[in-house]
């Protein structure tokens, strides 16, 4: 939705795409208008504003096909996470009130998703303890019945301790 919203607003966007790097390289997560191929002058482009985490803007093409490639790199704190880009059909370079403009939506973006992925570790801090617990609870039970000695005696403390933690 952010890309959308924000490719609208671009003048002369006509792609737009949103990579994440990971460990293996940039794996694509969207594009605007949805569905749409994403060439490899803007995958390098994309790239390369990842690997030097700066702002890349290269012309591709002349004439009536020029165009701008720009790439913005996706930071959550120190970390770059991935690239926006977008393809705008101009042989002119954005203006620098532009390129500003999609530095404040990229971090806004960026602040937002820093913020919601706080959020859900924050819930999921509880489960993992959870988790924990019944591990923990789960390695108890192992434990008794290897200490009882044989399968008869290891089965009757498993089955009692099992019977003591659910209350029967």
């Amino acid at each position: 939705q952010w890309l959308g919203r924000h490719c609208t607003q671009v003048d002369g966007a006509s792609l737009g795409a949103v990579l994440l790097a990971r460990p293996d390289g940039l794996h694509l997560l969207c594009t605007w208008p949805a569905g749409q191929m994403l060439p490899p002058a803007l995958a390098n482009v994309a790239a390369a504003a990842v690997a030097r985490n700066t702002v890349i803007v290269q012309a591709d093409g002349r004439g009536h096909t020029a165009r701008q490639l720009v790439a913005h790199p996706m930071a959550v704190g120190e970390q770059v996470i991935g690239s926006v880009v977008l393809s705008l059909a101009s042989a002119d370079p954005p203006a620098d009130a532009s390129t500003r403009a999609l530095a404040d939506s990229v971090a806004a973006f960026c602040q937002q998703l820093r913020a919601s992925t706080a959020s859900q570790a924050q819930q999921a801090q509880p489960q993992a303890t959870a988790a924990d617990t019944i591990a923990a609870q789960v390695l108890r039970l192992a434990h008794s019945a290897f200490d009882a000695g044989g399968y008869t005696g290891g089965a009757l403390a498993l089955i009692t301790q099992l019977a003591a933690q659910l209350r029967c």
